[in-house]
């Protein structure tokens, strides 16, 4: 129990000291604080102040997409560009996955329903978690079927058919495809 307690506290302070510090360290996990607390404004603020200053690429590049996200969030005019900038600028970086999915996402959220399709297409087969590709099948689906491509939607709705999370909205969307295909008696 004893050593356990020490090893928190130490944490504790480490993870303190690293909020508290005043380089690029310090900038960065505030920003990544602010976003998954929904501060996008203050997350978009402490991350830009990295440029500034001295940073691997590494975090340069965390806090360009950091910013990016955060753009996206507030839902601004230029949020898809800074996304396309950052695709542009990173094509091998390993939050490129993520950055086609949520630019599919914008499309996707806006009624863009091709130009949706076109940027989940974009995205490698499985290279997304397990739910995150399941999101990613779903709405691909559901962007052909709001483009009348109803075989294309079954398709991948087939592929969704036994996953807890979209077995009821796939059953209702072949019943759907169904009616829309005149097809009553399935």
């Amino acid at each position: 129990v004893l050593l356990t307690i020490s090893l928190a506290t130490a944490a504790l302070v480490n993870a303190q000291h690293t909020v508290m510090h005043t380089g690029a360290k310090g900038y960065r996990e505030r920003g990544k604080l602010m976003y998954e607390n929904r501060n996008y404004l203050g997350a978009i603020d402490q991350l830009s102040q990295l440029r500034h200053l001295p940073a691997t690429a590494e975090m340069l590049e965390e806090a360009e997409y950091g910013v990016a996200l955060s753009r996206m969030e507030r839902d601004e005019r230029n949020a898809l560009e800074a996304l396309e900038d950052f695709v542009a600028r990173h094509p091998s970086s390993l939050l490129l996955q993520d950055a086609l999915m949520r630019m599919g996402n914008y499309y996707f959220y806006h009624g863009e329903y091709g130009d949706a399709l076109i940027a989940y297409t974009r995205v490698r087969e499985q290279a997304l978690n397990n739910d995150l590709n399941e999101d990613l099948l779903y709405r691909m689906a559901y962007c052909h079927l709001q483009l009348a491509n109803y075989d294309d939607a079954r398709d991948l709705y087939n592929r969704l058919k036994g996953t807890k999370r979209y077995h009821d909205a796939t059953n209702f969307y072949h019943a759907y495809i169904n009616y829309a295909n005149h097809e009553y008696d399935r």
